[in-house]
C-alpha cells in the first residue's frame, strides 16, 4: 500500500468514528498529519503502524491523546521514532502497550535508551516492549 497517504487517514478520521482496530502497516506516505487525523477515531483500541517510517513521536502522541480507548500500538520498524521519546510516551500513557523493535527505535545523535526497552516474544518473533 505504498500509494496510500494521509488522505486515507483523513477519510477514516472523518467517516469512521466507531473504528476499533486498524492495520496501516508499511504505509510509506503516512506522517504525523495522518496520525492527527486518525486521532478523531476516539474508539480505536488496537493500531498497527509497523514499517511506517515517516511517523514521529509527536504524531504518535496525537494518536494517544485523541484515542482514549487505545490499548495497543505497534510501531515495529518505524525508523523515525526515538527510543527516549517513545519511552516517555509509554510513561505518559500507561494504559497503552507500545510495541517497537530495538533496532528501529534508537536515539538520535548518540546514546540509546536501551534500559527503556526489554525484549518480548510476540507471535514467535522477538520484539521489544517499551516500558
Amino acid at each position: 500500500c505504498n500509494g496510500v497517504s494521509n488522505d486515507l487517514c483523513a477519510v477514516l478520521g472523518n467517516s469512521c468514528p466507531k473504528l476499533i482496530r486498524l492495520e496501516l502497516d508499511n504505509l510509506q506516505l503516512l506522517t504525523t498529519r495522518g496520525l492527527q487525523m486518525l486521532s478523531q477515531c476516539a474508539l480505536l483500541q488496537d493500531v498497527s503502524l509497523d514499517g511506517c517510517h515517516y511517523i514521529t513521536s509527536s504524531g504518535l502522541a496525537c494518536l494517544l491523546e485523541g484515542c482514549l480507548h487505545l490499548a495497543r500500538v505497534s510501531v515495529v520498524d518505524c525508523s523515525n521514532l526515538v527510543a527516549v521519546e517513545v519511552a516517555a510516551l509509554q510513561l505518559r500513557f500507561p494504559r497503552v502497550d507500545i510495541i517497537a523493535t530495538k533496532t528501529a527505535v534508537v536515539a538520535r545523535g548518540g546514546a540509546a535508551a536501551a534500559t527503556a526497552i526489554s525484549a518480548t516474544p510476540v507471535f514467535g518473533k522477538s520484539y521489544a516492549r517499551v516500558r
